[in-house]
C-alpha cells in the first residue's frame, strides 16, 4: 500500500492554507512563536511578582542580636582625631566574625556599627584606627596611563593594622559609651 501524502495549496502570499479541518501543524513558526512569547511573559511575571515580594516586605534581613553601644574619642598629639576611621577586631578572629566600624567627626567622636546596625558584640577587640591622606601622583607607570595618587598615613602606620596595633578593648554586655583611644607619635 502506498502512503497518501497531503498537498496544500499556497496561495499568492506567503502564508500556507491551512489543512482541512483547520487544524495547525505543530511545528508552524506562529506556534513557536507565541509559546515562546507565553514561556518569557510567564518568566517575567514570575520575577516581577518576586522583586515586588521582595520591595514589600523590606530587604534588611535579620537584626543582629547582642549588639551593645560602643561609643568614644580618638586622641592624637593632645588634639580630636578628625575623619579617621576606627575598627574594632575580634582578638580571636574567626571567619563568620563580625567588625564594628565607625567614623570620627570634627571632635573626634565615634560610634560603632555592625554591618549597618548600631553597636558590636561583647567582646575582646584589637581596635585599628585609619586617618590617611592623598596626593596626585608624580610619575606615570606606563605613557598614557592616569597617574595613581599617593597616599600617606597621617597617623603612625602600627595603628593601621590589627598584628602591630597596641590598643585592646573588652566590650562588657553592657557596652562602653565614653571610651578614650590615645594615640601615640
Amino acid at each position: 500500500m502506498a502512503a497518501k501524502q497531503r498537498v496544500y495549496k499556497q496561495s499568492a502570499q506567503t502564508k500556507p492554507t491551512p489543512p482541512p479541518g483547520g487544524r495547525r501543524l505543530p511545528f508552524a513558526r506562529t506556534t513557536i512563536r507565541t509559546q515562546l512569547i507565553t514561556m518569557i511573559s510567564k518568566r517575567y511575571l514570575f520575577l516581577v511578582a518576586i522583586l515586588g515580594l521582595f520591595a514589600v516586605s523590606g530587604c534588611k534581613g535579620p537584626k543582629i542580636k547582642g549588639l551593645v553601644p560602643v561609643q568614644g574619642i580618638v586622641i592624637y598629639n593632645g588634639e580630636p582625631l578628625d575623619g579617621a576611621t576606627v575598627g574594632f577586631t575580634p582578638k580571636e578572629f574567626k571567619p563568620g566574625d563580625r567588625l564594628g566600624t565607625g567614623k570620627t567627626d570634627s571632635q573626634g567622636r565615634f560610634e560603632l556599627r555592625t554591618i549597618g546596625e548600631l553597636g558590636v558584640l561583647p567582646g575582646e577587640y584589637t581596635v585599628v584606627i585609619i586617618k590617611n591622606a592623598t596626593s596626585p601622583g608624580t610619575q606615570a607607570p606606563l605613557p598614557g596611563r592616569p597617574v595613581p595618587p599617593v597616599i600617606k598615613s597621617l597617623i603612625p602606620k602600627r595603628y593601621s593594622d590589627p598584628k602591630t596595633s597596641d590598643l585592646n578593648v573588652v566590650v562588657e554586655h553592657k557596652g562602653i559609651r565614653d571610651l578614650q583611644l590615645e594615640i601615640l607619635p
